[in-house]
């Protein structure tokens, strides 16, 4: 196994990961890319995937496939997340996928999801204090609190970028009752759950596209540089400033704010907000941005179990 292609299914987007196989038997980032088929739109209201969202997948997928085939990808692993979790036509569109396809989705459990997007967002650093990472996603967010390079505990919560945002903002621009309904259905939620293991971490490195978006934006960036965006530090100040920004302004000038990515710009406020709100809760004055998460830890999880001792 030389090169592998990891493609993610999220709620928002669909992330692609090119990683190859060096001597030193390490993953090294090839290529990487995102497309937005927002498979998550309604599931909380209808609990279906919808079908405008499925054909637009399966557009999606069948260009990857052959993008990675032109890469010399040697093997495609294809997995879901919350939005099939979430999703009461899971089979149907697992084997719709099958069909027009060929890819079989392997749909990840919330601890799946939790522990691998953990690895992939630790990987290559020098972690030498306990830390929380937390991938925001479209439907969910997972917490994973590790120590000593150990996973010691996680937390995955049905609360994300499209489905607050859904539940929360009817208006654009959004009226200010709104916001302060979704900062409380935030703070209700994390509180049952989230808080206690907020207070053991030291460090906080935020991987999903709501954190690299905000890198992005704050770093100016005219197109998205995922080395410029990994490992950037982001105080809680210049998140602030960043959600001031958004926060009142309409749809489209929030597109024009997020030329590199304007698909996100109807749900990034959301998912600001979530992240201010777990800073706040863990004290956390700065926030490490990973652009390494779950593709990363899939690829790892597979050249692990490819190992002779496995």
């Amino acid at each position: 196994m030389n090169r592998l292609a990891v493609i993610d299914i999220g709620t928002h987007s669909i992330l692609y990961f090119l990683g190859e196989i060096n001597k030193n038997n390490q993953i090294i980032m090839v290529d990487q890319a995102v497309q937005a088929a927002r498979l998550g739109r309604n599931i909380e209201s209808q609990g279906i995937i919808e079908e405008q969202a499925i054909k637009k997948a399966i557009d999606i997928l069948n260009r990857l496939n052959q993008k990675a085939l032109d890469q010399k990808a040697n093997r495609i692993i294809v997995v879901g997340t919350r939005v099939f979790r979430a999703a009461m036509n899971q089979k149907l569109v697992c084997k719709r996928i099958r069909k027009e396809t060929g890819f079989d989705v392997e749909v990840l459990s919330d601890q799946e999801e939790a522990r691998w997007s953990y690895i992939g967002a630790t990987y290559g650093r020098c972690i030498d204090q306990s830390v929380i990472v937390l991938d925001i996603g479209g439907g969910s967010t997972e917490f994973v609190y590790g120590k000593d390079n150990h996973i010691c505990e996680l937390i995955s919560i049905n609360l994300g970028a499209v489905n607050l945002t859904e539940k929360c903002i009817h208006h654009d621009p959004p009226l200010k009752q709104e916001v302060d309904v979704l900062l409380e259905m935030i703070h209700v939620t994390l509180k049952k759950k989230v808080y206690p293991l907020l207070r053991k971490g030291e460090q906080i490195i935020a991987s999903g596209g709501t954190a690299t978006t905000l890198a992005a934006f704050q770093l100016q960036l005219d197109c998205y540089r995922p080395n410029r965006v990994d490992g950037y530090v982001m105080s809680v100040q210049d998140l602030e400033s960043s959600i001031n920004q958004i926060m009142f302004i309409s749809l489209l000038q929030r597109q024009q704010l997020l030329s590199f990515d304007p698909a996100r710009a109807d749900i990034i406020l959301a998912g600001s907000m979530i992240l201010k709100t777990i800073m706040s809760a863990g004290g956390f004055e700065n926030v490490m941005i990973s652009d390494q998460g779950l593709p990363l830890g899939i690829a790892l999880k597979a050249l692990q179990s490819n190992q002779p001792n496995h």
